[in-house]
């Protein structure tokens, strides 16, 4: 399908499989891949419709997709776990933003807990939108075991799952596997996933894979 392969420099060779990745904190996230991450949220954008109900988990790719949804969209219905998304996207006069309780976590700027959990389960969206801090064979991992068992009430409560990540997540390993790619809808990344072990799982699962470019395209 893809001429060439680019050295991402993090490709599996001879099946090793990589240590567990842990993940920098949010502030220092939003200095890593800026341009791709602006990029990527123009990509998802696409895929929203105004009049939709949406459910957005925290991570510093879905924040730069709340901005541009607050720039792009109306009427959005929107529930999250992270109060600078909901800031956000309160941007939007048309939007109806609700942010759910729960402990606080500075390093993810989100919540989590029981509370959170019980929140997101009595809620139905048409679709979410999830970051990640490791995309594998197996499907979609977080480095916070607490946060991703949010991630999974999340993906259950809606009918379709849109993924957000840059390149630097392709064959990492994270802590916690939240959803396997039988589940998920869609993959929004900004450069085609080379590794043959990931293309394995994307196929298997159905993937429909959005390219992230100044043109976005599919495969």
């Amino acid at each position: 399908m893809f001429n060439s392969a680019p050295n991402l420099g993090f490709i599996i060779h001879g099946g090793a499989a990589p240590a567990l990745n842990k993940e920098p904190t949010f502030k220092q996230r939003e200095l890593i891949n800026a341009p791709q991450y602006e990029i990527i949220a123009k990509a998802a954008a696409h895929y929203i419709q105004n009049g939709e109900v949406l459910i957005i988990a925290s991570s510093v790719t879905t924040l730069q997709v709340a901005i541009r949804l607050a720039a792009d969209k109306k009427d959005l219905t929107v529930f999250t776990d992270s109060s600078i998304i909901a800031s956000a996207l309160s941007s939007n006069p048309t939007f109806k933003v609700h942010l759910a309780p729960g402990l606080y976590n500075g390093d993810k700027n989100c919540v989590y807990g029981a509370e959170t959990i019980n929140y997101f389960n009595n809620i139905f969206a048409n679709k979410v939108i999830l970051g990640a801090t490791g995309l594998n064979q197996d499907g979609i991992s977080n480095a916070d075991i607490d946060v991703a068992e949010t991630y999974k009430v999340m993906a259950k409560q809606s009918t379709q799952k849109i993924v957000v990540a840059d390149c630097s997540k392709i064959s990492r390993n994270a802590l916690s596997l939240f959803l396997p790619w039988t589940e998920v809808d869609r993959l929004i990344i900004d450069n085609p996933p080379y590794d043959e072990e990931l293309m394995v799982g994307l196929k298997h699962g159905a993937v429909q894979v959005t390219i992230a470019s100044e043109s976005s395209w599919n495969f």
